[in-house]
């Protein structure tokens, strides 16, 4: 990838992408409310994200850099390990640019200054591929509207447009505390708390474009990988599926 340089800018609008025929234009949904997600009481066991504090004794010492251990240069809270996420996707983007010669938007439905920003044409007029990442802890309440289905609906009826929907993973929906044990040891990530619900955002999303898949457990490879598995109806259905 080549070196980047020019300098990060925040708080500004998205500029539009001009089409270019046969460079996709690439957009990331994260369907969060960045205040809810960072704002979680950490003295509670259950349904946030971890700390950056929890994450460097769990991951030690890859985490260990003044750069993450910081407190002045790195925030230590429920935040630090949101901003990760941005961390993690920037290959992504950088790689897509090369690529395809556009830059990739990353949007949050309510972002760290509270601008709310719903799923609809501001969006998706300048993007052929988008990926919707169900990163909402169910607590936090962020569910579709049904004028953001019906925008998504209008965007799939386009030609070669593509959506990409992960709604993330469901753990320890049960009451009784053993089950939940169970899933958690089943995903295999250490920093996943016996009950994590994700994504009712996606899900209501999934639910109004009539797609019956349900993510429940996920799990962690060897590599750290996440890995997702349908349930069996909706492998069913989706090898029911015809062009």
């Amino acid at each position: 990838m080549s070196e980047v340089r020019t300098a990060r800018a925040y708080n500004q609008n998205h500029i539009p992408r001009e089409r270019t025929p046969g460079r996709r234009r690439v957009s990331i949904y994260v369907a969060w409310s960045y205040p809810a997600e960072a704002g979680r009481n950490p003295a509670e066991l259950d349904n946030r994200f971890s700390t950056l504090t929890e994450v460097r004794r769990v991951a030690w010492p890859a985490y260990e850099d003044p750069k993450w251990s910081d407190p002045m240069q790195f925030q230590q809270g429920i935040a630090g390990s949101l901003e990760l996420f941005f961390w993690a996707w920037v290959p992504f983007q950088e790689f897509v640019e090369e690529v395809t010669g556009h830059p990739v938007p990353v949007y949050q439905r309510i972002d760290q200054a509270g601008f709310r920003t719903p799923l609809d044409e501001r969006v998706m007029a300048d993007t052929d591929t988008l990926f919707v990442f169900g990163l909402d802890h169910m607590v936090t309440r962020q569910e579709a509207q049904p004028e953001e289905v019906e925008a998504l609906r209008a965007f799939l009826g386009r030609e070669d447009a593509c959506l990409v929907l992960g709604p993330h993973h469901d753990v320890g929906a049960s009451d009784d505390l053993a089950a939940r044990d169970v899933e958690y040891r089943h995903h295999g990530d250490p920093l996943v708390p016996r009950q994590q619900r994700f994504a009712t955002y996606v899900r209501s999303l999934m639910h109004g474009l009539g797609v019956p898949v349900e993510n429940r457990y996920g799990l962690v490879t060897r590599g750290g990988e996440y890995c997702f598995l349908p349930g069996l109806s909706a492998l069913r259905w989706l090898g029911d599926l015809r062009d």
